[in-house]
């Protein structure tokens, strides 16, 4: 019988792994509710994956696995580029062409049984599960399926021991998965929701929308190094290859980005082919940013270089960059809502980018930036549009 004290067991592990932003905790709460009603697995496996309803924006899915002598150690994440060079499927694994399952857990989708059990020396298909399983001296195997609302296909727990399971494990599972699977699902959702806000809003951003920090119409101004980063011949290119262009962009944009996230940079949008990133002060000095603003734009062009060979297109960005004050805040309609920086700050930074072709640059740094980084070299000077007075403008030495 489920009592009040399973259910807030799992609560909290349900909160624990919100605030950590790991699905370890859950699966440390599934394994404590599982022993406290005589079940003792010595290994525990959910995958959540695609097939199973998980929904990420970049991940696949996560193989999480509890073992007693190693942790979490075997818990394996695979993105969706990776399940795809793997040949992982979407959807449920079918037959092989003989009809014979691929997987254990064929025996309990659809109108199947909920429960199937076996022992590892002695399954009714041997399949490469169970060689590991028999090499790891765990000799009797369980899975199960949990109820899940409004998931098209069910989740899925694996149950390995080296001791026989209860005779009745059937009667101890089944009052035990209504709760599971509403906090798996609960688990779900909300990881979910944050997922798609760090990655559509952004790693710092998305959160603080979640958490009702940021409304329509609020803003603060805080002090910020910007970077509009433009990729070069974008249209011409896109003619060329057509719908490839959405890989050849990704890949462009990743480079770029994964240097800014090393810098403490985070990209705020995309807008067609161009970036908008800030790298706020945030306790930083302006030398620090500046500092940052500078190695991110020299690692994403040897990068971007590096991207250009192995794909074989004529690969280009423009950088624009500097420190500012800008205003930073939530604005939109009552239906569409979007996060951006705004201001002076924000605009020289796109005026600066759109100076590289006409000087021959892959960058023009700000006088902002300059003042941090002697060794910049000034080009010339011109007058922006919306910018008073003539701008200085400043880039890398040959």
């Amino acid at each position: 019988m489920v009592q009040t004290r399973d259910i807030n067991r799992l609560i909290e592990a349900l909160e624990e792994g919100a605030v950590q932003r790991d699905f370890r905790a859950m699966l440390s709460g599934c394994r404590d509710l599982l022993q406290a009603h005589g079940v003792l697995p010595d290994r525990i496996q959910i995958p959540m994956i695609k097939p199973l309803g998980f929904r990420h924006p970049t991940i696949w899915g996560v193989i999480l696995t509890w073992h007693r002598d190693r942790a979490f150690s075997d818990t394996m994440v695979m993105t969706h580029d990776e399940a795809k060079a793997r040949g992982a499927l979407d959807e449920e694994q079918p037959p092989d062409s003989d009809g014979r399952p691929t997987t254990p857990y064929h025996y309990v989708y659809g109108q199947r049984d909920w429960m199937f059990e076996c022992e590892t020396s002695s399954p009714p298909i041997d399949l490469p599960i169970f060689d590991n399983l028999r090499e790891d001296g765990l000799k009797y195997y369980a899975c199960f399926r949990l109820h899940m609302p409004a998931v098209n296909r069910p989740a899925v727990v694996s149950l390995s021991a080296e001791t026989p399971f209860p005779n009745d494990l059937r009667e101890r599972l089944e009052p035990l998965r209504g709760l599971l699977g509403m906090a798996w699902y609960a688990a779900y959702r909300t990881s979910q929701a944050l997922q798609i806000a760090r990655s559509y809003v952004g790693p710092t951003t998305g959160p603080k929308v979640l958490d009702g920090q940021i409304v329509r119409g609020s803003s603060e101004t805080i002090d910020a190094g910007v970077m509009f980063c433009d990729v070069r011949g974008f249209t011409a290119l896109s003619q060329t290859v057509g719908s490839e262009i959405i890989p050849i962009m990704n890949r462009l944009f990743e480079v770029i980005g994964d240097e800014a996230n090393q810098r403490g940079g985070e990209i705020l949008k995309f807008i067609g082919d161009a970036m908008l990133l800030i790298f706020p002060l945030d306790g930083r000095t302006q030398i620090d940013v500046a500092r940052c603003l500078i190695e991110t734009v020299e690692q994403s062009l040897h990068r971007v270089k590096d991207v250009a060979l192995d794909m074989g297109y004529e690969l280009a960005c423009g950088f624009g960059c500097h420190i500012g004050e800008v205003i930073y805040g939530n604005i939109g309609t009552s239906q569409r809502l979007d996060f951006t920086v705004m201001g002076p700050a924000v605009n020289l930074a796109s005026r600066l980018e759109s100076c590289c072709k006409e000087f021959d640059a892959d960058a023009i740094f700000s006088t902002s930036v300059k003042a941090h980084a002697p060794h910049l070299v000034k080009v010339g000077e011109k007058t922006l549009k919306g910018i008073e007075g003539s701008t200085p403008l400043w880039v890398l030495p040959n």
